[in-house]
């Protein structure tokens, strides 16, 4: 691992976070009250907003945007949102680490870390987003946005984020979700 001075161990406010600038974009390193030491990409998949000024409690992070709450130890988005965030490792020594070598394989995304990821690009809309697939045992697909691909580092769309949605069995258009189904004729479609 590549460890980086982070500063001392006081320079991060208790329940809140510093911002690192690097070459690969702001990582917020955020202090817990038990003064455990997290590291996360500062930027939330959902619209960009800084985690670094959102709101640290126990062992997540508030967005500050709109509400979103990420763990701080996997990045993945709490409750109803999906999506996540880089985690990179970080520790103690001296009051002063935080390992920010391989951002793409500390990624966690929905199901766990995506080291063992296919690298690819998005299907939709023709920006060439890169995106990092996995199967997740069930048929389908683990799919997060490539944070080291230039054109998005990282973020996805939502048709992007949701492109996991149609590769099972169950998301192929075969239980519409929204509204049920209602007929459309008299006639059936054979």
């Amino acid at each position: 691992m590549s460890w980086i001075d982070i500063g001392g161990l006081d320079d991060i406010p208790r329940r809140g976070a510093r911002v690192l600038k690097t070459a690969q974009g702001c990582v917020a390193v955020f202090r817990t009250q038990d003064d455990r030491v997290f590291a996360l990409d500062d930027r939330c998949p959902h619209k960009g907003g800084q985690l670094s000024e959102g709101l640290a409690h126990g062992l997540r992070v508030t967005c500050p945007l709109h509400n979103w709450v990420f763990d701080l130890e996997t990045g993945l988005a709490q409750g109803a949102d999906e999506g996540a965030v880089a985690t990179f490792a970080a520790r103690i020594e001296g009051g002063r680490r935080a390992d920010l070598a391989g951002r793409g394989a500390a990624f966690a995304a929905r199901g766990g870390v995506m080291g063992d990821a296919l690298r690819t690009t998005c299907p939709y809309c023709g920006v060439g987003c890169g995106i990092l697939a996995r199967p997740d045992g069930r048929g389908g697909v683990c799919v997060a946005g490539d944070p080291d691909h230039p054109a998005n580092r990282g973020r996805l769309c939502p048709k992007g984020a949701a492109l996991a949605e149609t590769t099972g069995p169950e998301g192929r258009l075969l239980w519409p979700r929204i509204g049920g189904v209602r007929p459309v004729g008299s006639r059936r479609l054979t």
